[in-house]
This record gives structure tokens, sequence and C-alpha cells, in this order.
């Protein structure tokens, strides 16, 4: 920066400093503008691939329960533990057999 005549304390300092604040200041105020504007396109953007939609019945509960079915399951559950054991006993009984 150029040697300015007088001292610190002379106006021709304090303008010099009020001009640098005063290009701070619109470079600033330019730098917000841009940031409002990019902001506003944002939102017009987002509200313009936002989806709407339509309800078309409401949820309701239903008559009775569809799942789970307990007393189904348990039977099948029942029912196969007998299978596998069965099938199980006779592999250890055929095997027990040949080994005699």
């Amino acid at each position: 920066m150029a040697q300015i005549a007088g001292g610190s304390q002379s106006l021709a300092a304090a303008s010099v400093k009020y001009q640098e604040l005063q290009l701070n200041a619109d470079f600033s105020n330019k730098q917000l503008g841009i940031a409002m504007a990019s902001l506003q396109e944002a939102k017009d953007e987002s509200e313009r691939k936002q989806a709407y939609v339509d309800r078309i019945a409401s949820p309701s509960l239903s008559d009775y329960p569809s799942a789970p079915k307990r007393i189904r399951s348990i039977f099948a559950t029942i029912i196969l533990g007998f299978l596998v054991w069965g099938v199980l006993s006779m592999l250890i009984v055929g095997i027990r057999e040949h080994r005699d």
C-alpha cells in the first residue's frame, strides 16, 4: 500500500480505511445476493420435484388376524418334529443293525 501523507490519526488514513470497509461491505452484499438467489432457486427446484401422494382408501383394521397362525404353526412343528425323530430313529436302528 502507498504511503499516506500525515499520521495514522489523519483524515486521509481514516478515509482509506473507510473505503476498504466499504469495498468489503459491497463485496459481502454481492455474495449475500448470490447466496439468496441460489437458495431461492434450490427451493423452486425442490418444489418442482416434490411428489404429491393422494389417499385412495383409508387404512382400517382387519376383522381377524391374518398372521401369525399360531395353532397351525404349533401343529406343523409337532408333526415335523415327529417326522424328524422317526427318520433319525430308523437311521440309528439301521446303523446299529449293520454294525453287528
